[in-house]
Parts: structure tokens; C-alpha cells; sequence
């Protein structure tokens, strides 16, 4: 036979062969199509009971959004301006706060939430900390953000995550606020320090008024000038050589009336400058009502709310996977235990 036509049929036995193992193989399976049964249901059977046995585990989520400017409007005082995204971002850095997280389950578990719930008994610091997760909103994307609280217990879990989400809005609110009293208390003793400025400065201008009329006083009595133009000899040398001020020159009955009235001044202020434009500033500082009602340190796009269904464990998936794996361990042990028996 010629090299070509004993290729050819060379090729068609081994074809041939392929068949066959294939057949046999199959036939093989076939023959003990019972261990790829008892191993399937074996599989399935034991996910069952791990379904039956195992806990539900629940989840809520909180959606959240920026605040709205006028959200913000009361904490925006004299030429204070807060950002919108500021704000945002601190609710997000106070949820994700390992301190904020256990002083918030530390006030729950002593009378709180927790203590109500069943899954919380015996829940520890720890657990709550991972079940409550965070997914921030990626650079350039929509500014939504998401946190959601995983647990056992299905009626109490929306709860747990909307007061959390609460308290810490409330802990913003009143670090902003707290803030801004502080702005406002050091901005009203600064003012208050110019105006207690003005006023000493004032006194001692008024004192010093005093002593200067009371020396001219002095010359005017030494002269005899009782009042402008009474005196009885030559003015323009007696200034050169007693005082160069012209205050004398009013005489002793004008400058006595100026003293006496500069002596029993009861208060400076409406001879002082700018000093009713300073009160106006502390009296408009100090008139500052805070509404903590009105401020929202964020936008709840949607509350927690009891969920239908659990997300733990899969049943569907774990029952395809167990039903999956027990066939391949049932078609593995088809083929090769009676292999080895044979063999």
C-alpha cells in the first residue's frame, strides 16, 4: 500500500479509536450515572441544611447628597460664607469616624437601639463596625454616597442606620454652630476691646483738656482777665514770656465754666468718634438668633427602610453552584473510583 493511502487510513483509525473512547466514556458515566446522582443530591441536600441552619443577614442604605446653600443659610453671618461641599465633606469624614462610631454605639447599647434588638444583645463594637460601610462618590462622578448597615435582624437594622446617620448630622450641626459662636465671641471682644480703647483714651483726652484749662485759668487770673479784652497791659509780651497758648485769652469766667463742666461729664461717648458705629457691630453680633431646625448639613435622597428580603446568604446561587460541584465530583468519582477498583 502506497505512503499516502496508509496515512489516510491511519487517520481513520485513530479517528475511529477517538469514538470509541468517547462511546466508552460515555457509557461508562452512563453505567454509573447513580454516584453522579447520589453525589448531586449529597451536594444539594448539604447546602440545604447550611441555608436551613444559616442567618439572614439584612441590609439597609442610606443615600446622601450635598446640602442646598440655603440649607446653610443660618450659619452664613456677617462675612461668614460656608461651601456647600465643605459641609459634605465633613458629614462623610464624621461617618466614617471610628470615634463618632463607638460613642453612637456606646449611648445605643446602654439603652438604646441595641439594646432592643435582637441581633444586638450580644453584638459587640467590632461587628457593628464592619457591618456599617461607606461608598463615597468616585472623583468627577455624581456626588451621590451611599452607607448601609448589614445585621441579623430584619426590623431593627433601618432603624440603627437612620439614627446613626442622624446623630451625626446633629454633631455637624452643632460643631458648625459652635464654630461660629466662637467666631462670633472673639469678633464681639475684639470690638469691645476698641470700644473700652476708645473710651480710656477718651478720659485722659478730657484730663488732659482739664489740666490745660486749668493753667490758662491760672494766667488768666494772674492778669486780671475775666473776659476777652479786660486785661490792663500789653498782651503780646506777657504771652512770650508766660505761655504760648491763647487759652487764657477767654477769660477766667469761661475757662471756670468749661473745667466745671468737663469735671462732671458723666460719660464720654457721644464725644468720642466712631464709637456708636462699634455698639452698632456688637449690637448686631449679639442679636444673632441660630435656628438649628433650619440647617441640614445634607440631603437625605432616600431613608433606610426595612428590607424585604435578605442579602445573605444566595439561596439560588448556592444551590446552582452545590448542584454544579456535587456533578463534577459525581462524574470524578464515576470515572476514576472504579478505575482504581478495576486496575
Amino acid at each position: 500500500m502506497s505512503g499516502p493511502e496508509a496515512s489516510r487510513e491511519n487517520g481513520m483509525s485513530h479517528h475511529r479509536d477517538d469514538e470509541i473512547d468517547l462511546a466508552e466514556l460515555f457509557t461508562k458515566i452512563w453505567n454509573r450515572k447513580l454516584w453522579v446522582l447520589l453525589t448531586t443530591v449529597v451536594a444539594v441536600a448539604l447546602a440545604l441544611i447550611f441555608l436551613f441552619f444559616a442567618k439572614p443577614v439584612y441590609q439597609a442604605k442610606v443615600h446622601l447628597m450635598p446640602p442646598k446653600a440655603a440649607d446653610l443659610q443660618s450659619l452664613n453671618v456677617s462675612e461668614r460664607r460656608l461651601e456647600p461641599s465643605v459641609v459634605y465633606d465633613q458629614v462623610l469624614n464624621e461617618l466614617g469616624s471610628k470615634q463618632q462610631r463607638r460613642i453612637f454605639f456606646d449611648q445605643e447599647k446602654q439603652g438604646g437601639l441595641f439594646s432592643n434588638s435582637k441581633a444586638g444583645k450580644g453584638i459587640d463594637f467590632q461587628q457593628f463596625d464592619r457591618a456599617l460601610k461607606i461608598q463615597k462618590p468616585r472623583k468627577g462622578s455624581i456626588v451621590f454616597t451611599s452607607i448601609s448597615l448589614d445585621s441579623f435582624d430584619k426590623q431593627s437594622v433601618a432603624p440603627m442606620l437612620n439614627a446613626f446617620v442622624t446623630y451625626v448630622q446633629e454633631k455637624v450641626v452643632s460643631d458648625q454652630i459652635s464654630n461660629l459662636l466662637r467666631t462670633q465671641d472673639q469678633q464681639i471682644e475684639l470690638l469691645e476691646q476698641q470700644i473700652a480703647s476708645k473710651r480710656s483714651l477718651a478720659k485722659r483726652r478730657r484730663q488732659d483738656r482739664i489740666a490745660q484749662l486749668r493753667e490758662a485759668y491760672e494766667v488768666a487770673d494772674a492778669i486780671g482777665m475775666t473776659a476777652p479784652g479786660t486785661a490792663g497791659f500789653n498782651l503780646k509780651s506777657t504771652i512770650n514770656i508766660v505761655d504760648h497758648s491763647s487759652l487764657f485769652m477767654r477769660g477766667t469766667t469761661v475757662l471756670s465754666a468749661e473745667i466745671m463742666q468737663l469735671e462732671n461729664r458723666k460719660s464720654d461717648d457721644p464725644f468720642i468718634e466712631g464709637l456708636r458705629d462699634l455698639q452698632e457691630q456688637v449690637a448686631a453680633l449679639k442679636a444673632i438668633s441660630i435656628d438649628s431646625q433650619s440647617i441640614h448639613p445634607v440631603q437625605i435622597d432616600a431613608q433606610a427602610f426595612e428590607p424585604e428580603k435578605p442579602i445573605k446568604p444566595k439561596k439560588r446561587l448556592i444551590v446552582a453552584i452545590s448542584i454544579v460541584l456535587g456533578g463534577v465530583l459525581g462524574l470524578i468519582l464515576a470515572l476514576v473510583v472504579p478505575a482504581r477498583k478495576e486496575a
